[in-house]
């Protein structure tokens, strides 16, 4: 068996300008010096949700982080957020792997991020939106393209000689998303 390569991936973004009131954008770039893919993460206290990005042919991914009103709440502290990963080369949504989310935050200035220098092969969880009740973290595994190989309808798996980061080996095994039980 092979170990999953470790990569060096670096980590940069921004808020960007939004012309509406109450929505707010988070753009980033995770870069790495050969082609990498990833899994789009997000857990709370009892789940790791995950999601499959497309298989990009370019060394970067794009991550977005939009926060959205909630339509059923009067409350400005309800907000829908969407997470993202998805290869660059993509205009339209095709390749996204996409978190949805509704929560109440505890703040008007929501998250916090941890952005810099990760790996491939472990969990990078780099944006956390202040909530009054639920802790909820975003993040993403990243791959390097290299241990994956080609699956039906342009999805990727884990190629079956590497081995799976500890808690992933169905999230990299198949489907395009789902979720993991925390070990407690």
């Amino acid at each position: 068996m092979e170990v999953l390569r470790r990569i060096p991936v670096a980590i940069e973004g921004a808020w960007q300008p939004i012309s509406y009131v109450g929505r707010a954008r988070w753009e980033g770039t995770a870069t790495a010096d050969e082609p990498i893919t990833a899994l789009a993460l997000g857990r709370d206290h009892q789940h790791i949700y995950w999601a499959r990005a497309g298989r990009p042919v370019g060394n970067a991914l794009k991550l977005v982080l939009s926060v959205l009103p909630n339509e059923g709440s009067d409350s400005r502290y309800d907000v829908h957020l969407h997470f993202t990963v998805q290869p660059p080369e993509h205009s339209d949504s095709s390749g996204a792997a996409g978190l949805d989310l509704t929560l109440r935050l505890s703040s008007t200035a929501p998250f916090v991020f941890s952005l810099g220098d990760r790996v491939t092969g472990d969990p990078a969880w780099f944006a956390r939106p202040w909530t009054a009740d639920d802790r909820f973290d975003f993040g993403a595994l990243f791959v390097a393209r290299a241990d994956t190989r080609s699956a039906r309808n342009h999805l990727w798996h884990l190629k079956e000689s590497v081995v799976a980061p500890d808690g992933f080996a169905e999230a990299l095994a198949y489907g395009r998303n789902g979720r993991i039980a925390r070990r407690r």
